[in-house]
């Protein structure tokens, strides 16, 4: 597996709030190799002790956080901020939890559909609540970019990057040689250093006619 955050002094994650977004999500990180995780609402503790574990073992780790602007969302957030920091202080490791989205300046950038609170919820919250989901994907992806790159050592990036493409030629260069094997072109017609699309030009061209 690609992995494009070896390097970095600390490791990203994105944790939203509705599985729904997980799709959307992880195309907009997967450049990146940033994981996505989903709470569905309301963590159990014993989900929130595994990804500690799982946190511990990376060390450091930034948790970029996207949640409903309500009384739930935000105390997802807290829950999730408070629960996992505190098991990591007994397992070791660090975690930084970041609110991303939504925040109140959303509302008016985005011009996001709102919705009183709800009167029955009775947790402290000022305002009107937004769902995460209201967010356009345009700006959805844009704040998500914004906020790895700003985070990234980007020489770190580019390496890992570079050392990515490297290991897929070593990986594919093999098996792509295989094919030709049994051409009536020379070897030297088409060194494994040809992408594999020119080699099938060198091929066709340089075939002996039947």
């Amino acid at each position: 597996m690609i992995d494009r955050q070896q390097g970095q002094p600390r490791r990203l994650v994105v944790w939203c709030e509705a599985a729904g977004m997980a799709p959307q999500l992880q195309a907009i990180c997967a450049p990146y190799s940033v994981p996505v995780f989903s709470s569905g609402g309301f963590d159990s503790v014993t989900a929130k002790h595994n990804i500690a574990h799982e946190f511990a073992s990376l060390g450091s780790v930034v948790v970029l956080h996207i949640g409903d602007h309500d009384p739930s969302g935000v105390h997802v957030f807290g829950a999730l901020d408070e629960d996992v920091s505190a098991f990591l202080l007994e397992l070791g490791g660090v975690a930084e939890f970041v609110r991303l989205a939504v925040l109140p300046e959303h509302i008016k950038a985005f011009h996001l559909p709102t919705a009183p609170p709800k009167a029955t919820d009775r947790r402290n919250f000022h305002g009107a609540t937004v769902q995460a989901e209201a967010l356009p994907p345009d700006q959805l992806a844009a704040t998500v970019q914004q906020a790895i790159e700003a985070r990234f050592d980007q020489q770190a990036y580019h390496q890992a990057s570079l050392r990515s493409r490297e290991r897929f030629w070593d990986i594919r260069v093999p098996k792509i040689d295989s094919i030709f094997d049994n051409s009536l072109v020379p070897r030297s017609s088409w060194s494994p250093g040809v992408p594999p699309q020119h080699r099938k030009l060198v091929a066709a061209t340089h075939r002996s006619p039947i």
